[in-house]
């Protein structure tokens, strides 16, 4: 461990008398041109993942199937019409769930950094909000406010979640992470936009298979299993007192990385 420090250091030590001799303009060029570089690998992904979903979208208009395959075809959850009493519960009284990491890991795309998605950041932009509201309403059970996350044009046949309205108990969903793939302004049905591509990942704590039957817990590894799932999502007004965030498409990970490489 120590041998692979003194590398690191060795490696930074030309680098740090580069700059100790640059004089104040040529450090600011310098960094103008590091900045410069991040932005454009940063431009350059968004263009293919533009491209990537607009090759999809034309795909299910042209061939009138799913762009998910057959792993999103098997996907079915159960409706259950009447609740036991004891769903009803607070699952902030478990004293084994509040043990776990509950927070929103958040991955931002423009800084690349990861940061803990607390109120301070919910602010920043329509894709925090969003994901804020939709755990939250994940915890308290909330299947009524659930189908309202989604637009009205969702096209549940093609799309991961099958069944909006469904009744789903209040969920201990933990480890959560929301990688943030792109945000850029669109028009959809002829009005202006923000579109959103995020790659989310959770687990669900003593599982009961109500809200998501693909994921459990793996007796092997003595841990709770996950599966990535890509929203995009549709903001009209960010920012603005109207502001209305819908899922406009929702499908594994598994799916869109098995159509890219077709």
């Amino acid at each position: 461990m120590a041998l692979k420090k003194q590398q690191k250091a060795e490696k930074k030590k030309p680098l740090k008398e580069k700059n100790a001799c640059m004089t104040p303009k040529e450090k600011k060029k310098y960094y103008m041109k590091k900045a410069l570089v991040i932005c454009v690998i940063a431009f350059v992904l968004l263009v293919c993942l533009y491209f990537l979903l607009d090759y999809l979208d034309n795909k299910v208009k042209s061939s009138g199937s799913s762009v998910t395959g057959v792993t999103q075809a098997d996907e079915e959850y159960p409706t259950y019409p009447v609740f036991p009493a004891e769903w009803n519960k607070n699952v902030f009284e478990d004293e084994e769930y509040m043990s776990l990491d509950r927070e929103i890991m958040y991955s931002d795309l423009a800084s690349g950094s990861i940061y803990e998605m607390n109120e301070d950041y919910i602010t920043f932009h329509e894709g925090h909000r969003f994901f804020d509201r939709y755990f939250s309403i994940l915890q308290k059970g909330d299947y009524k406010a659930y189908p309202k996350l989604f637009e009205d044009k969702y096209n549940s046949e093609k799309g991961f979640e099958k069944k909006t309205d469904r009744k789903f108990p209040p969920q201990m969903v933990y480890n959560i992470t929301v990688e943030e793939a792109g945000r850029f302004e669109g028009v959809n049905d002829g009005k202006s936009c923000i579109r959103g591509v995020y790659f989310v990942d959770y687990k669900i704590f003593r599982n009961n298979n109500l809200f998501r039957n693909d994921i459990g817990y793996i007796n092997e590894l003595e841990t709770d299993s996950s599966r990535p799932l890509v929203f995009e999502l549709i903001t009209y007004g960010a920012g603005t007192k109207n502001e209305k965030t819908y899922i406009h498409a929702l499908y594994t990970k598994s799916s869109i990385d098995a159509k890219a490489a077709e």
